[in-house]
């Protein structure tokens, strides 16, 4: 059911089925599938069918290397330097259960004055 979510969550994308296609890609999201978390996550960064919400968009960044893809973590880092709070940041590592990385998210922005 999980694969099938993901793929219900492209056919809406296909037809610029925002609200749908976003829920799609959180329900395989929430049951594990990389690519539907790194969509989701493009969703929540870009405001597709929600208000943005770099939050959300950062938790599906971190969870994805759960799955062995770093890609996610690059996408958070530019969200970071736009501006991100650190209780924000923390947030989205807890829901990611990725704490420890969103602690780096922030040495990171401390380091570089972001």
């Amino acid at each position: 059911m999980t694969q099938a979510a993901a793929v219900f969550g492209d056919r809406f994308a296909a037809s610029d089925e925002d609200t749908e296609t976003l829920s799609w890609y959180r329900h395989a999201a929430e049951r594990g599938h990389a690519g539907a978390m790194f969509a989701a996550a493009c969703r929540c960064r870009d405001g597709l069918s929600t208000a943005p919400d770099p939050v959300r968009a950062v938790r599906w960044f971190l969870a994805v290397l759960d799955h062995g893809n770093g890609d996610g973590i690059h996408e958070a880092l530019q969200l970071v330097k736009r501006g991100m709070t650190e209780a924000q940041i923390r947030s989205a590592g807890e829901l990611a259960g990725r704490s420890s990385e969103a602690e780096t998210l922030i040495s990171t922005t401390r380091e570089h004055g972001w």
